[in-house]
């Protein structure tokens, strides 16, 4: 069951820019949920605590979401209650039905028909050849019959009208081909349950489903493209495993699976392996045979960021989204902390060289910080500047600015006097970016950016070299859409 905020509000009421925020974040500003530490979510929850108490329309809208949240609370545990009363004990009848299929599964004169040997079905994971164990189909059967008796009993038919889908798993119909330029973007979208991988293409207004799931208990996740821009690297949790795919120009196949819910994986420089983390340690898979090599076994090595020159980088917290990044050489073991100055560091982004890292911490107002990537000379590179979302050309660092109420991209220089502004107003018209919703693509030429409105959200594409920039895509409300970066598999 799904239930939908109400959004409507009385006439009488004047209209406030702010009231779709106020609903988004009503569960914060009660205090029913922890309040989001990016500092976009925190100026924004500021902006609404200093507002609505001025507010008739937001103060109307709070309370219309204080009044579903009772509502959605009170109807759960009528239908708990419900559930309890309706259901009859039914451990006579199941253990009268064991009885029975174990004299049938006894008798001699069953048929008994024997299935083939396991098989490597497409996109499933990859385990050692056996033999499934015979099954009496009219045991199957009779266990089948007690099954629909104790579910009748349970209602269960009577309280959802449609089964729970299946995972499906789409590849694009096509093989792809490798463009010259980095020229899709790698995209996200649920709606009404129904989750997609595809890529977009920005500048055509093109797109392609590589990957679906219509199965929303279940999570579908991009994590990486690889360095040459041709391959895709996902994730996909079902409840009870993780299985980790490669989608090429050619195909998709999976690659390892382990029973870990999260997802943390990385790609060597020369694409040639993945490192996953996992709670028993590194998985190093190579991408071209699927041979799995276990590496730094239980080292607590989890939360990866990045691959370069022999180190992995990865995170130590609690959260997997603030703490202090280290590196772990992969052949010896040795553990070196790199962010050790900043214990609230967040945002990390290696230098296209290798050399040095840029981090947010938090504990210094969100300041931005370099550090060698060996963790040495570590320093604040501006004490404002908002958050890093990419590299120019000239490896230098990109952030998104927020002045006069409007997004920005600049560029960084050697000083803050040498600071160059170099595409105004991301979002226009009043648009907020969420964090991490902008992808800037390889080099610095070219990002796109969501922006969220009171009654939709768009996906901007901007050229950071003439400063050009226009709405690609209008998306509706009730569609979720999360950018993943660029790459160079070619839209058809």
């Amino acid at each position: 069951m799904r239930d939908k905020t109400s959004d409507t509000h009385r006439q009488d009421m004047p209209p406030c820019s702010l009231r779709s925020y106020c609903l988004r974040l009503a569960d914060v500003l009660d205090g029913e949920q922890k309040a989001l530490v990016d500092w976009q979510e925190e100026q924004l929850l500021k902006q609404l605590w200093e507002h609505m108490p001025d507010c008739p329309t937001c103060t109307e809208a709070l309370e219309q979401a204080r009044q579903m949240r009772s509502r959605q609370r009170l109807m759960l545990q009528e239908v708990l209650v419900d559930g309890e009363m309706r259901t009859p004990s039914m451990q006579v009848q199941i253990l009268h039905a064991v009885r029975n299929t174990q004299q049938i599964a006894r008798s001699p004169n069953v048929i008994r028909e024997e299935l083939p040997a396991s098989y490597e079905a497409p996109l499933a994971k990859i385990t050692p050849e056996r033999r499934r164990s015979r099954i009496p189909w009219r045991a199957v059967l009779s266990l089948a019959a007690v099954l629909v008796v104790v579910f009748a009993s349970l209602g269960i038919f009577g309280y959802f009208s449609q089964p729970k889908s299946s995972m499906h798993l789409l590849s694009a119909p096509v093989a792809l081909a490798s463009s010259s330029r980095w020229s899709s973007v790698v995209m996200t979208s649920i709606e009404d349950g129904d989750a997609t991988i595809s890529l977009f293409d920005p500048q055509a207004n093109r797109s392609v489903v590589l990957v679906t799931s219509q199965d929303s208990d279940s999570s579908l996740t991009p994590l990486e493209v690889s360095h040459d821009g041709t391959k895709l690297l996902y994730s996909v949790f079902d409840g009870d495993q993780t299985t980790y795919y490669l989608r090429s120009l050619t195909g998709t196949m999976s690659l390892f699976t382990t029973s870990d819910e999260e997802s943390h994986a990385v790609w060597s420089t020369d694409d040639r392996y993945v490192f996953i983390g996992t709670e028993q340690g590194i998985a190093q898979v190579d991408v071209q045979n699927r041979k799995v090599y276990h590496i730094l076994a239980s080292t607590g090595v989890k939360y990866l960021q990045y691959y370069r020159d022999g180190y992995l980088y990865y995170l130590n917290s609690q959260d997997g989204a603030t703490g202090v990044l280290n590196r772990v050489d992969i052949t010896h073991g040795k553990v070196q902390p790199v962010t050790n100055a900043c214990a609230s560091g967040k945002s990390f982004w290696l230098s296209p060289v290798g050399t040095q890292v840029y981090y947010v911490c938090e504990e210094e107002q969100n300041g931005l910080f370099v550090v060698n990537s060996d963790g040495t000379q570590s320093h604040v590179l501006r004490s404002q500047s908002g958050p890093m979302i990419g590299y120019a050309a000239d490896a230098a660092p990109l952030v998104l600015a927020y002045t006069a109420g409007k997004y920005q991209v600049a560029k960084l220089g050697a000083n803050k006097s040498q600071d160059q502004a170099i595409l105004d107003d991301v979002a226009p018209g009043g648009g907020l970016i969420p964090s991490g919703a902008v992808a800037v693509a390889p080099f610095g030429y070219t990002l796109v950016a969501r922006g969220v409105y009171d009654d939709h959200e768009a996906i901007w594409y901007g050229d950071l070299t003439s400063g050009q920039k226009h709405q690609a895509m209008k998306i509706e409300k009730g569609t979720q859409v999360g950018l993943y970066g660029w790459s160079r598999m070619q839209v058809p």
